[in-house]
């Protein structure tokens, strides 16, 4: 009877430790990678400073400055789209206006250094508001947050 009952209050423990995962299993080369390489190629090297600053903070990985040496390849690039305005004119005609690159998404890629294969990945949307700026900061440091948060989560358990 009592190994019944802890048979059963394992089963519930093992349950309730899944239930508590919010995520989808990250890869093990991820779990078990230390060192991890930038590679920005959004064009824009504040988007590779934003990824660079919530790496360091996040403490998930150590930074290094040759792909070579690192486990895992943080990709940053995005894809921008371009909006256009249109305003009616006074005598009827109608004018429009192109604001390059009004939104777009940040992309974040983390790639295995010795086969190149892609093992996860996540966008964020941002937007050029009037007169902000892009959101591109706030895009990057969320995907890099997230990402860690689940490498941390996921090596605990």
């Amino acid at each position: 009877m009592k190994l019944a009952s802890l048979l059963a209050a394992l089963i519930l423990l093992s349950n309730l430790s899944v239930a508590a995962t919010k995520h989808t299993p990250l890869p093990e080369k991820i779990l078990t990678a230390k060192t991890v390489y930038i590679d920005n190629l959004t064009g824009n090297a504040r988007v590779g400073d934003h990824a660079y600053e919530s790496l360091l903070k996040s403490k998930c990985f150590v930074i290094v400055q040759d792909k070579d040496k690192a486990d895992l390849i943080v990709r940053l690039s995005f894809s921008g789209r371009t909006r256009a305005v249109v305003r009616p004119e006074d005598d009827g005609s109608v004018s429009a206006e192109e604001h390059e690159q009004a939104y777009g998404r940040t992309i974040l890629t983390i790639i295995d250094v010795p086969t190149q294969a892609t093992l996860w990945t996540n966008s964020h949307h941002w937007e050029r508001k009037a007169v902000l700026p892009f959101d591109q900061k706030n895009a990057t440091a969320e995907l890099v947050r997230d990402f860690c948060e689940r490498v941390k989560q996921q090596r605990r358990s």
